[in-house]
């Protein structure tokens, strides 16, 4: 969560600084400048550099589901019938919901990467 935060922040701090040159002069921005946009490139890519990070976290956590379920069916033979069918229920579904998070993380993958490249030829 530490990353989130710190690149939340940076990207708070970015914002601040685009408007704030803004609400002084209307017509000025900090990209006009080269401190400003090395400022603003140091900012995007430090949450950009944090946003990875938590999704290599979120990536270890599936992994650690993963091998937890596997670990519990190896015990389900040893369970009496209902707590087996109980815990059969969540054992099928948790694969499905960590497929819906790595689907929705390759979504927003190839949403961002086309809309990069297409900043970086301005």
């Amino acid at each position: 969560v530490g990353p989130i935060v710190f690149g939340s922040f940076c990207l708070f701090i970015f914002d601040m600084c685009e408007r704030g040159v803004q609400l002084k002069n209307p017509f000025y921005s900090i990209w006009a400048s080269d401190v400003g946009t090395e400022l603003a490139m140091a900012f995007i890519i430090v949450a950009g550099i944090c946003a990875c990070l938590y999704f290599l976290f979120l990536c270890f956590m599936v992994f650690q589901v993963f091998r937890n379920i596997s670990g519990k069916r190896s015990s389900l033979p040893a369970m009496t019938k209902a707590r087996r069918l109980h815990y059969e229920i969540y054992l099928n579904a948790l694969p499905f919901k960590c497929l819906w998070l790595v689907c929705g993380s390759c979504v927003f993958s190839l949403f961002c990467v086309p809309s990069s490249s297409d900043s970086m030829l301005l």
